[in-house]
């Protein structure tokens, strides 16, 4: 399969977000005390350098949130497999272009004589 100058652009560009997106993900600061569990969204940082966790206790820290990074990157492959299926020419262009060729060679140029008269 080849693909044209406007799908390598919807391709590139999401191959860009997806690599953003993977660089810098969401997280979520998540507290775990006994019975006690909570998680709240920390923002996006990051995969080298994650957030702080809001307190030095044990029971505080920071995870990636999957859920929400997996809905980003099926958004992202659906939106550029999109873009590349409304890049793709058309089944009726390619046979307009096709009609347009044969006729172009069925036509032949006219020679004049010079003659005004047969002309």
């Amino acid at each position: 399969m080849t693909l044209n100058g406007r799908q390598l652009i919807a391709l590139k560009i999401g191959i860009i977000l997806m690599t953003i997106n993977i660089i810098f993900p969401p997280w979520v600061y998540t507290v775990n005390g006994g019975s006690f569990h909570s998680e709240n969204p920390a923002g996006y940082y990051s995969i080298f350098e994650p957030p702080s966790p809001e307190s030095s206790k044990p029971a505080h820290g920071v995870k990636i949130d999957l859920s929400r990074l997996l809905i980003q990157v099926v958004a992202i492959i659906l939106i550029s497999a999109l873009g590349m299926i409304k890049a793709k020419p058309g089944i009726q262009k390619a046979r307009e272009s096709k009609e347009n060729i044969r006729n172009s060679e069925k036509e032949k140029p006219t020679v004049k004589s010079g003659d005004p008269w047969t002309d």
